[in-house]
């Protein structure tokens, strides 16, 4: 083949009839394919015609194996650098070419590991080889040599008899939380190993009497049982109650249809003349939260008659809520307007009481008797001072006894250490002024606040001022004693046998309902303890004969027994009713009538005269909670007349509660003004106890106060 292919490419070339310079060199490179011996030949042929008949010369080269023809370059693809593996890959000038791979060159007895050079004789991250660790060993020949007692564990030297991460032998890893003690893994007492941690079974949620047993995201896991509260069962991750429950009616798992009910375990439809609205059982004609189309709830104060939201007589819905606008205060004449503080409604017309006819910054106030405004608005009397009004004047007074002698407040010179005897005599830091003069304590006295007090026997300043015994207690030579059998448990001595408060040991609560006895909280008679509350065997559905015992759907527990109910009623919250008259369930489990209702026929009525108001029937014209209007509750202490509150004789309305501007510290002379702590208001004035002044909002005994030293700052 290749003589055939050698004399068809001469012919080729001696066929050229072309004309030509004779001394011109014509060189044609044939390149002849393998014919199957392996031998790959490249011939030259020259074509020039030197005038003898003997132009044509053939020049055959071939690379000699492992090497490989690289553009006219043989070259060796194992190991040159300038073609390493492949004809075109060139390695970095620090690399040099191993089976076809650039590797890093390293100096001599060093190798090439991820990048980095290394001795594997010495290399504690790749002793003998590349990535064979020897951490917390030595590596000495490339040979690993952990301290005695210790094994190479993938690279780390560990003590199998401590090592959680290799107890006991290599690989062999404890529970999170867990010890390995002489190389057995070992979880604290009371838990035990679970999916590689250590639970405790009684109480943990994910791991409840057993490994890998979770309950419910609501239940609690107590003694090792899954338990969900009093009346609701477990059901996949979820504590449901099975009367009601659309998405476990009856059973755990079964789900009412989009628009049905859950009633007494059985998906239904609601009762005759009710609609489901999302999931509530709603009389259209009657329900004041989907009153006539559901969602549309009524204006507090009215009243859904017929499907139609209806304000009692004489009143206006203003936005939510029914108003008289000839009495209320909050829409007086019109829905927009509010009257003044402690100002009246009278005819659709705000109007400030007689007691304070005078209107002062959106507030009612006595000018004449008003501290805050004395004669005028915003003209303060004194701290301490009196607004007094005489022959037609007007002033501020210092109460009997007491003088002005700073302008800023009246003192009491028989008592006051600031000003004691006279107004420009001070007491020094550690007495008190007694009768106008400044005194030492008695001997074994120090004062506190004010007071001399003895810190042997002072409950209040037991050992030190401030240093308040717990209640009950008393202060022997400075220390707290709570009574022979208590125990100090912070703020009050407590028996311990009999307090349900720290029943047995501080802090230890007693369930409600349940009593303490020698230390031991005791259910009531007729109930025990089950499950973390008290409970009555003889009627209680989740314990009924026994703890734990739960009764079927649309069951009662009646004297200790799971019985069903009699025709016509149905279970609700574990009692057996009749939803045609039951006031807590009307027309459906849960739909409690107002307080005075009745349920007929189930549907709740108020009685004759009175108005529905959400919570209770109400008669507008004398209930203090609805007077006039549903949610219009009147001041603390006063009446409701004819639909009006009206505070007692003597006394104002302030800030929601009727006041005795004389006496009431947080309205002292006048709504709003308070006394500072520890004070008392007296013919409508603020004084603080004798040796004390009024500083900042406080009383404060200037003598001793760290902030107001010998004055208020």
């Amino acid at each position: 083949m290749l003589a055939v292919s050698l004399m068809t490419a001469l012919l080729v070339a001696s066929c050229d009839d072309s004309t030509s310079n004779n001394n011109q060199a014509d060189v044609i490179h044939v390149d002849i394919s393998d014919d199957g011996t392996g031998s790959d030949v490249t011939v030259d042929v020259d074509t020039s015609d030197d005038g003898t008949g003997s132009d044509v010369t053939v020049d055959t080269t071939q690379c000699a194996t492992p090497e490989t023809d690289c553009s006219g370059v043989c070259a060796n693809l194992d190991t040159d650098a300038l073609h390493c593996g492949t004809c075109v890959t060139a390695c970095a000038a620090d690399e040099s070419c191993v089976a076809g791979v650039c590797e890093l060159s390293c100096p001599s007895g060093e190798n090439a590991c991820s990048g980095t050079c290394v001795d594997l004789l010495t290399d504690t991250a790749n002793c003998g080889s590349c990535g064979a660790g020897c951490s917390g060993g030595t590596c000495s020949g490339g040979v690993c040599s952990c301290a005695t007692g210790q094994l190479l564990c993938n690279g780390v030297c560990a003590d199998t008899l401590t090592d959680t991460a290799n107890c006991g032998s290599c690989g062999n890893g404890c529970p999170t939380s867990g010890t390995c003690d002489n190389g057995v893994c070992t979880c604290t007492t009371g838990t035990v190993a679970c999916a590689g941690s250590c639970a405790d079974l009684s109480t943990d949620l994910a791991n409840c009497g057993s490994c890998n047993n979770a309950c419910a995201p609501t239940a609690t896991c107590d003694s090792g049982i899954c338990t969900c509260a009093p009346g609701l069962v477990a059901c996949s991750d979820t504590c449901s109650t099975l009367a009601d429950d659309v998405n476990n009616c009856g059973q755990c798992g079964n789900a009412c249809a989009v628009g049905a009910t859950c009633i007494s375990g059985v998906c239904s439809d609601c009762a005759a003349g009710m609609t489901n609205c999302t999931g509530v059982c709603a009389n259209l004609d009657s329900n004041l939260d989907n009153c006539g189309a559901c969602g549309d709830a009524c204006p507090t104060g009215a009243a859904c008659n017929g499907g139609i939201c209806e304000c009692a007589p004489g009143e206006v819905a203003c936005t939510d809520v029914c108003a008289d606008l000839a009495s209320n205060v909050d829409h007086c004449g019109n829905c927009t307007t509010a009257c003044a503080n402690g100002a009246a409604c009278i005819s659709g017309t705000c109007a400030c009481p007689t007691t304070a006819p005078d209107l002062c910054g959106g507030t009612c106030v006595d000018l004449t008797a008003d501290p805050a405004n004395c004669g005028q608005c915003n003209n303060e009397c004194a701290i301490g001072a009196l607004c007094s009004t005489t022959a037609g004047t007007t002033a501020c007074v210092c109460p009997t006894g007491m003088v002005n002698c700073t302008g800023a407040r009246c003192a009491d010179l028989s008592s006051d250490p600031e000003f004691c005897g006279a107004c420009n005599t001070s007491c020094a830091v550690g007495q008190s002024c007694i009768s106008g003069a400044c005194t030492d304590c008695p001997t074994g006295q120090v004062v506190c606040n004010g007071v001399c007090v003895d810190l042997t026997s002072d409950v209040l300043h037991c050992g030190a001022c401030r240093n308040e015994c717990p209640t009950g207690a008393s202060c022997t030579s400075g220390v707290c004693e709570c009574p022979t059998g208590d125990v100090n448990c912070g703020t009050a001595c407590a028996d311990l046998a009999t307090s349900i408060d720290h029943c047995g040991a501080c802090g230890n609560d007693c369930p409600a309902g349940a009593s303490c006895t020698s230390g031991t909280c005791v259910c009531p008679t007729g109930e025990v303890a089950c499950n973390g509350g008290c409970a009555d065997l003889s009627t209680d559905v989740t314990n009924c004969g026994a703890c734990g015992t739960s009764c079927a759907v649309g069951q009662s527990c009646i004297s200790g027994a799971c019985t069903d109910c009699p025709t016509g009623q149905v279970v609700c919250n574990g009692v057996c009713v009749d939803l045609t008259s039951d006031v807590l369930h009307c027309g459906a489990c849960r739909n409690e009538c107002p307080t005075g209702a009745s349920c007929t026929s189930g549907v709740c009525e108020c009685p004759t005269g009175d108005v529905n108001c959400g919570t209770a029937c109400a008669d507008l014209a004398t209930s203090i909670d609805h007077c006039g209007a549903c949610g219009n509750d009147c001041p603390a202490g006063a009446s409701c007349t004819s639909g009006t509150c009206v505070c007692p004789t003597g006394e104002v309305a302030c800030n929601g509660g009727c006041a005795d501007l004389s006496t009431d510290v947080t309205n002292c002379g006048a709504c709003g003004r308070d006394c500072p702590l520890d004070a008392t208001c007296v013919s409508g004035q603020c004084q603080c106890p004798t040796g004390l002044l009024a500083c900042n909002g406080l009383c404060v005994d200037v003598s001793t106060d760290l902030n107001n030293c010998g004055s208020c700052q």
